[in-house]
């Protein structure tokens, strides 16, 4: 079994601790390869890369030179709006992430620069357009994730990746030649194709979640440990004092040197030996930084996306100022990734569990994912277990309807990408029932 990490460039911490009651040389069972393995072999490090604003600066002071130099040209054609898109240059996030796959090194990086869309995109927007063309809606709203570095999401580095392109366009065309569905049929498809034997259709969150000896929620014990431990951190709100958001922002730097790739190392334990096609399975994870663990704290005192206010929510409630995510192909991959991972953490590592799967009370969303809480070196972390295509589909909905960052797209584009994401949630459901 090849004990090289799955994630591309990432050099594990050398003498990390392991997890507690996890032994690194647990194996797992092997895999049958659903597909013949095109991976290629990983890097040896990590490429930590942050973007020269200086540099940036000096080019843009040279361009109204250049334009001088051709005022008494003639006229040139409208630009596109994508040229015009193009030449923006928007703020990007405030989070350290890790990414990366066998032909793109894993990369840490720091956002915090300003950064220009790339003309590089410009073939790929020509490109989607033509293999969507039965869903110009869907090409559209690709366009403008493209165009928005403010908010970066898992579609566009996948698409922007030459490993996985090809995966991401094939799911892309598939899911643009579905019937869209509504609510009510999203409905009938999961009771019609519900098998509770399956493990990933099997109610087994109250496991994972309550404690057997006490009876207590494990994430409220979790709670009361984090604050036993560090009152002063973990008691943090919305409105820390400057003694607090002091001992938040060394918390925040050990999140991302040490807590993140510890994470993304046992991740890559997950998915070891698994055949690997096109990119996937695929290892992402990203840190939150003190400002923006903070102002998920307010977020969720006040009530977060329209769920109820948390006022005494704190950063000892917060399971994912850490988060990693585990995308894989099918939903029968899916499956086995669930069952090595339970298997890797193990119930004294594993506070919570959510199934969009198999929960009674969320099986019928057209989101479909599964999230645990783990502790890494005794630090919550939030872990995602999801399918391409489920990834494609929540993204899509994400910036579009759920958070309507794209004003501008019309209704009906609106309602297709819903309609798109219950048709996933649909096919997965009949996929497992079918194996």
């Amino acid at each position: 079994m090849d004990s090289k990490p799955i994630i591309s460039g990432f050099t594990p911490l050398q003498g990390a601790p392991p997890l507690q009651g996890i032994s690194p040389q647990k194996t797992l069972p092997a895999i049958e390869p659903l597909h013949e393995e095109t991976s290629q072999a990983p890097g040896d490090s990590v490429d930590i890369k942050l973007p020269s604003a200086k540099a940036e600066k000096t080019e843009k002071r040279e361009k109204p030179a250049a334009k001088e130099v051709k005022a008494e040209a003639p006229r040139a054609p409208v630009p596109s709006p994508y040229e015009v898109l193009s030449s923006l240059s928007l703020p990007a996030t405030q989070n350290a992430v890790v990414a990366g796959s066998a032909a793109n090194p894993t990369s840490i990086a720091l956002f915090d620069e300003f950064s220009d869309v790339s003309s590089k995109d410009a073939p790929l927007v020509a490109r989607l357009s033509q293999e969507l063309a039965a869903q110009p809606g869907l090409a559209l709203t690709i366009e403008k994730y493209l165009g928005d570095s403010s908010h970066p999401m898992n579609i566009v580095a996948s698409l922007r990746d030459p490993e996985r392109r090809e995966a991401v366009i094939a799911e892309l065309k598939d899911m643009a030649s579905k019937k869209p569905l509504s609510s009510e049929e999203l409905r009938t498809e999961v009771d019609r194709h519900f098998d509770p034997s399956r493990p990933l259709m099997r109610s087994n969150d109250a496991e994972f979640n309550i404690d057997t000896a006490s009876g207590q929620k494990k994430s409220e014990l979790l709670k009361e440990k984090l604050l036993a431990r560090d009152s002063l951190l973990y008691s943090t709100g919305d409105k820390p004092s400057p003694e607090q958001f002091s001992a938040l922002d060394e918390h925040a730097g050990r999140l991302r040197k040490d807590i993140m790739p510890a994470l993304v190392r046992e991740l890559n334990a997950v998915v070891e030996g698994m055949p690997r096609e096109q990119g996937y399975p695929d290892i992402n994870a990203r840190a939150k930084r003190a400002d923006g663990i903070v102002d998920k704290i307010h977020r969720m005192r006040e009530g977060n996306d329209g769920k109820a206010p948390r006022p005494d929510y704190c950063l000892a409630d917060m399971p994912d100022a850490v988060g990693g995510r585990i995308t894989v192909r099918t939903p029968q991959q899916l499956e086995q990734v669930m069952v090595r991972l339970e298997e890797r953490f193990g119930k004294e590592n594993i506070h919570e569990k959510d199934s969009f799967y198999s929960n009674p009370k969320k099986k019928y969303s057209p989101y479909r994912v599964l999230t645990y809480t783990v502790t890494v070196d005794g630090v919550p972390c939030e872990v995602q277990l999801t399918t391409l295509k489920a990834s494609l589909a929540a993204d899509l909905w994400h910036n579009t309807g759920y958070k309507n960052l794209h004003p501008d797209l019309p209704r009906s584009v609106l309602d297709s990408l819903s309609g798109m994401q219950r048709a996933v949630a649909a096919e997965e459901h009949r996929q497992i029932c079918s194996t």
